[in-house]
């Protein structure tokens, strides 16, 4: 037979169809004799609710330094009517009377558990069956333990975000980077039957860091080759107002999105614009920033400047139909230094959370009292 405290675990849903069978057994008077005679019976006073039956507890433990503390547990207790209860800790030293939470026979299956720094293991399974539990042991120092733990969560994520930034630069420096120093996409198929591809307007703002010498840290290089034969190709950056009027009333394919993959090749999404004019032949155009035009495999090196640009793609000889292939590459000499940035800063706030987490939820040790030598 096993037999089960009251209120120590939350009861099961009630099933009507379960049927259990009682079979009688007699006994002799003999065989129930005791010598154990109840003199009388005395109600427990100190509270209008038993614990066990109690829907709220407000409990104290060792964690409120002295019994004098104990009143604000009653007052909690009041507060929101419900019971006060005590760890065997603060029995033990008198704090408070041996009936209301003292006894490990008080067990309880309360709704809210409300308790200051309980940390015995044997008073802490009392009342893990609880549906809510709100730890007060030292208002102040369980918040500082929670607002540790939350930083230190996010200096966790933070950390792995750098790393990961970190892992990602260091693998594109020691996979995509070539000799002179180009981190180089993969192969971009490029088939369209009209006469002109151009980009989004690019629109670049150096802001305070004009004082940097640019052509030492960001430079784009478009790689191109045409796929047909006896066709060369045409490749220009010119300002986005240069363009516009280049272009006005003219059908083009414009470049919205660049997919990069690691097993197929990139692909590219374009947004079609009507038009009914025949392009203008491009090598004779003199607003173009920078362009290169010639047979088979052109590429275009150009040092990114501060204003509003867009990139120019056709046949030289403006006929329709561009069927080509095209590598992107771009050189920035500080993406080393930005890895290893990354990977320092990751190390240090993965340390940092590390420690904090650790005071967050490390446990005090049991303080062993002294003999008294007197």
């Amino acid at each position: 037979m096993a037999t089960v405290r009251p209120k120590s675990r939350k009861p099961l849903a009630r099933n009507p169809s379960r049927r259990g069978e009682i079979v009688e057994q007699h006994f002799s008077e003999e065989r129930l004799y005791s010598r154990v005679k109840r003199v009388s019976f005395e109600p427990d006073v100190t509270s209008e609710t038993p614990i066990q039956d109690a829907n709220i507890v407000a409990a104290g433990g060792k964690g409120l330094k002295d019994g004098k503390n104990l009143d604000l547990v009653f007052r909690l207790g009041k507060a929101l009517d419900g019971v006060v209860g005590a760890s065997r800790p603060a029995v033990d030293q008198g704090w408070i009377p041996f009936t209301p939470s003292g006894s490990k026979r008080d067990i309880s299956y309360p709704k809210t558990l409300r308790s200051s720094r309980i940390v015995a293991i044997s008073d802490f399974v009392r009342y893990n069956t609880s549906h809510c539990q709100v730890l007060l042991g030292g208002a102040a120092v369980k918040a500082g333990k929670v607002t540790l733990l939350f930083f230190g969560s996010l200096l966790v994520l933070i950390a792995l975000a750098f790393l990961a930034g970190s892992g990602v630069l260091f693998w594109a420096e020691n996979t995509l980077k070539d000799s002179e120093g180009f981190y180089t996409s993969g192969l971009i198929e490029i088939d369209r039957d009209l006469a002109v591809i151009t980009t989004q307007p690019a629109n670049i703002d150096l802001g305070v860091v004009w004082m940097l010498d640019w052509s030492r840290l960001v430079n784009i290089r478009l790689i191109v080759t045409n796929n047909r034969p006896g066709n060369g190709v045409f490749i220009g950056i010119a300002d986005t107002e240069d363009a516009a009027s280049y272009l006005d009333g003219v059908a083009r394919d414009e470049i919205t999105n660049l997919k990069f993959s690691r097993r197929q090749k990139e692909r590219l999404d374009y947004r079609r614009f009507p038009g009914v004019v025949l392009p203008a032949d491009p090598v004779s155009q003199d607003f173009w920033v920078d362009s290169v035009h010639g047979p088979e495999t052109q590429t275009l090196t150009w040092t990114i400047e501060e204003g509003s640009f867009v990139l120019v793609l056709m046949n030289e000889d403006s006929s329709f139909g561009i069927d080509a292939e095209a590598r992107l590459a771009a050189k920035i000499p500080l993406v080393k230094a930005i890895a290893i940035g990354l990977l320092v800063g990751g190390i240090v706030f993965l340390l940092v959370a590390v420690f904090m987490i650790f005071i967050a939820t490390r446990r005090p040790s049991p303080q062993v009292p002294r003999p008294d030598r007197s």
